[in-house]
Order: C-alpha cells, then structure tokens, then sequence
C-alpha cells in the first residue's frame, strides 16, 4: 500500500479501499466482467463461478436478454412505491412465480422484496400479523432449528441456529425455541442409519417445543435442505410431512426457507417437493430468483389450514406489511 497525506496526523498514513472488506486480513481480487459461469478479474484472470456468487446468480454472467429486459423496464418506469401503485410487470410476473408454485399455491399472493434476509424478516412478520388478523394476538413466537442459517439481519439472526455467527448478538437478540436439525454425521439419537428411523423423533421435538410455548408459537421455519451452516443435509424420509402435521395440528403457520434451494436448484420447482405428494406444503415460502429478487407466497384453503393466509389479510388486515 502507498502511503498517503492525512492532514489530522502528523506521519503519513497507508492507503485502504474505501469499501468495509468482509475481512481486513485478506486482498481481494477485482472483478471487472462476467461471462456465463466465468468471473474475469482486472488482471485478465479467469474464475470458475462454482459458488454462483452468493448462491444467487444461476443464470449466469452477462446474459444479454436479462440486461436488455432490465434496461427496457427502467426506460419506462425504475420504481414506484407499493403503498400508492402497483405495475402490471409486477402482477405478471407474480402470477408467473404462482403458476410455477403449482396448484398448492392457487390463488395465494406474491410479496417482493430486494434480498434474502429481508425475505425472512418480512415472512416472520407475515406470521406474526396473520395471528392477529385472525385473533390469536397472543402467538407471537417464531420456533427454528439449530444449526440453521436464515440471514444477517437481527430477525434472521434471532431464528437462526448457527452459534458462532450469532455469538457477539445475542445480547442484541430476541431469541428463539430451537430444535435439532436432521444431521447424521452428528445426530443427537447417536443412529447408524443415516437417520432413517430417527427422524420421527427428529419432528416429535417439535411438537414438544410447541406444547411447552402454552399457544404462544405463530409459526416455525426451516429449510428443506440445510445450506449455508450445514452443508446440504437431506431430511429423513416422512421427517417434513411429521413436521407439516405438527405444524397443521398446533394451528402455526410453516415458514420454508429455499432461498438457496428453490427454483430448480434441486430438480425439483421447490425443494420441499421431494418430500411431499401434493398432500401438505408450507404456508409460506422465500425462494430466489436470479439477481436476489425475493418474494413470500401464502398458499390457499387448499392446504387444509383453519384460515389460508393471504385470505386472512384481505378480508380482516388492520396493519401494513
């Protein structure tokens, strides 16, 4: 680094970016273009994109038709606000995103936002206002999994399980009930089946949890396939339809978090569909589509729920999102 005059010291001071780096101990290589899978930094070095960024562009780098769409799009209109307007761009595309949801998510509702944790603080919300629309103003309490991870915002953080992300918060955080994640190379019940007759005890925690919150719980989250802390751990066979009958039999909303797993990422439209016939789906759910464009859906009657979600807030909704 060259050293630089700083007129509040009297020794000159070595130069840093500007940028607050994710770490001070490391250089970074600049990333000038992209093309497909490939990341060229300004030393003309080429990089496999293997992590898809942050686990968000599967559509790959430069992509001309996308940067075309979005360029139109900004010629006519770039933003205006969902408290006076909507768009019809919006409204299709929210179809669209409904449709492909399939026939559990008939006749639900699109809620976008601009990224992963504020998916999952606006989905906590969801949960909490829904409680009350419909009258249970004292089910407040969000239950989650250890070894989790749902965003780096303070309510993300809070119904995340991971210790050593959360350590220095906790402090700063409203905590929630955990259970344990389906994790075979460390299950609690110490089985040698890759957890293939554990995982009704696995759910049976939560219904345990559930009982001891005495009808204060209004929803529990977790994700299909475990991501960023656990490294893509699959649930045991009928272990999220327990879950889902758990949830259904306590009268709390199921919140799936596919912000790394939805949208085909796992041959499926959303991941929870490798372990559901049709029979049960979540109440809501944050998937990612492309550029960290997020969006919270709310299934119909069709799941069998006592109220479906986007209903509640139509016919009894007395606070904003």
């Amino acid at each position: 680094m060259k050293a630089v005059y700083n007129p509040c010291v009297s020794t000159a001071q070595p130069s840093r970016s500007a940028l607050f780096p994710r770490s001070f101990t490391k250089a970074y290589p600049q990333a000038v273009r992209g093309e497909g899978v490939w990341l060229f930094d300004a030393a003309g070095k080429k990089y496999l994109d293997f992590c898809g960024s942050a686990v968000v562009n599967f559509i790959g780098h430069g992509v001309k038709q996308i940067a075309d769409a979005m360029a139109e799009q900004a010629s006519k209109l770039e933003y205006v606000h969902g408290s006076q307007f909507v768009t019809d761009v919006a409204e299709q595309f929210a179809r669209e995103v409904l449709d492909f949801a399939g026939e559990n998510f008939r006749g639900g509702a699109v809620f976008f936002t601009s990224g992963g944790s504020e998916a999952v603080e606006t989905a906590l919300k969801l949960a909490r206002q829904y409680q009350v629309e419909i009258g249970q103003t004292k089910r407040h309490r969000v239950l989650s999994r250890r070894q989790s991870y749902h965003g780096a915002t303070m309510g993300a953080m809070a119904v995340s399980g991971n210790l050593l992300r959360r350590e220095i918060y906790l402090p700063m955080l409203r905590d929630s009930t955990k259970i344990n994640s389906p994790y075979p190379y460390r299950c609690p019940y110490h089985c040698t089946d890759q957890c293939d007759k554990c995982g009704h005890k696995l759910a049976q925690e939560l219904d345990e949890a559930l009982s001891s919150c005495y009808g204060e719980a209004a929803a529990f989250i977790f994700e299909p396939v475990s991501g960023a802390t656990l490294g893509a751990v699959t649930p045991p066979n009928g272990y999220l339809r327990d879950i889902a009958g758990i949830a259904r039999r306590h009268e709390i909303l199921l919140i799936s978090d596919e912000v790394m797993t939805g949208f085909g990422r796992t041959g499926r439209n959303f991941c929870y569909e490798h372990w559901s016939k049709g029979d049960w789906a979540p109440d809501i759910i944050w998937p990612n589509i492309a550029a960290r464009l997020e969006c919270a859906m709310n299934p119909p009657a069709e799941t069998n729920r006592a109220s479906p979600v986007a209903t509640a807030y139509a016919r009894y909704r007395t606070h904003s999102v």
